[in-house]
């Protein structure tokens, strides 16, 4: 991608959350990285997915719409509302995800690696569906927008990925063959990279005064057990997020390969509102999201 100016890295990291948690669940990734547009990364199913979630707030308080969204003709649907037209094609990607893992099953082909839908194919095709749909949004825009926003940091904060680029170095991550999520759990300050306030909240009784500010070096000093305690990204207890460790996995081994073998400067083109973040069930940006240039390390 070098050398092709900046690129969409809210999209492409979207894609590849998208590709992993539809290989992990459902046995077939949808393949969105190698389909994607250039360096926007643009994906008609990543349409499909903002304008959907953007509708999440109007179908519960209008629950009629979910009932045109059900029965339309798909023609009908485009003549009514564009949101309610990709809705469809959402909900068609899923059903079609449930479909493949039937015939998957039918056949009694086996995979290399467990899939989440495996202790779940006793149900019916509507609760798959309900349950695909869930999981598909769940293990997407989460993680892709903390990787984001991972990125816009590290070209805000050049020191700070310095910092991480030695310290991998020192652990001898230098090639493709040492990214392991094993060994990539050990190196301190990687794992501190993940745990910035903007994750949790912003109360300065917990985090003081700079609870705004990007700072993993607040988990490497004494006090860093206790502020564990109210790490809420996954929030605690028995209705604890079941992804984390996937989440935590793909964040590690995802931070780990990009700010080992890159720098990163801004788009100068983009503005405030560009990263503005907003709330569509999951988060989102308002503009035209994170664009980053990538250099070489040795540059």
């Amino acid at each position: 991608m070098k050398g092709d100016g900046a690129i969409n890295f809210y999209h492409a990291l979207r894609c590849l959350t998208v590709d992993v948690i539809t290989e992990v669940a459902f046995g077939e990734s949808f393949h969105l990285l190698t389909k994607a547009e250039n360096n926007t990364f643009n994906a008609p199913f990543l349409d499909s997915l903002d304008l959907a979630l953007k509708s999440v707030w109007d179908v519960m308080y209008f629950p009629i719409i979910r009932v045109i969204v059900d029965n339309a003709p798909p023609a009908v649907a485009v003549m009514l509302s564009q949101p309610v037209a990709r809705f469809q094609d959402l909900i068609r990607a899923v059903t079609d995800t449930v479909a493949k893992f039937r015939k998957l099953k039918s056949f009694g082909k086996s995979l290399d690696h467990d899939i989440v839908f495996g202790p779940m194919s006793q149900l019916d095709d509507k609760v798959l569906l309900v349950e695909a749909s869930d999981i598909l949004v769940a293990g997407s825009d989460t993680t892709a927008t903390t990787l984001a926003i991972a990125i816009q940091k590290f070209a805000e904060y050049p020191g700070i990925l310095s910092k991480l680029k030695s310290e991998m170095k020192e652990a001898g991550i230098v090639t493709e063959l040492d990214y392991k999520l094993v060994e990539l759990e050990k190196p301190p300050y990687l794992a501190c990279i993940g745990m910035s306030a903007y994750t949790i909240h912003l109360d300065e009784s917990i985090w003081v005064e700079d609870a705004k500010s990007f700072n993993p070096d607040r988990w490497q000093t004494g006090d860093a057990k206790e502020l564990e305690k109210f790490l809420m990204t996954f929030s605690k207890g028995a209705r604890q997020c079941l992804g984390i460790n996937l989440a935590y996995a793909e964040a590690t081994l995802t931070l780990a390969m990009l700010a080992n073998r890159f720098c990163f400067t801004l788009d100068e083109t983009m503005n405030e509102s560009d990263l503005k973040r907003i709330d569509n069930f999951t988060i989102g940006f308002q503009g035209t999201e994170i664009r980053a240039i990538v250099h070489d390390d040795k540059e």
